[in-house]
């Protein structure tokens, strides 16, 4: 992952750093007619996100719950361990 001097990419520090890109770039869903597309947050995920990066830049850490997510499509949040660089959301479609 890092290049000959021991730097990462550019590309590749934003997809480790920035979840809403990741998921973008990385994630693809099935719809419902079984075609495959890039995985686009909605409007209640974007909204979780930015909570996410505020409170991990004002803190370092995140502690969130959410509850009755199933309505707005998270049924799991996984925060995954402080060698990680951003949070990852276990979502359900668009």
């Amino acid at each position: 992952m890092a290049g000959r001097k021991g730097r990462v990419k550019p590309a590749r520090e934003r997809l480790l750093t920035e979840f809403t890109f990741y998921a973008s770039k990385c994630l693809k869903i099935r719809t419902k007619s079984a075609k495959v597309i890039p995985f686009q947050l909605n409007k209640a995920q974007l909204y979780l996100d930015s909570r996410i990066e505020d409170q991990r830049q004002r803190t370092g850490k995140v502690r969130i719950v959410v509850l009755k997510g199933s309505l707005l499509l998270f049924n799991d949040v996984w925060c995954p361990g402080e060698d990680s660089n951003f949070h990852d959301l276990a979502v359900t479609g668009t």
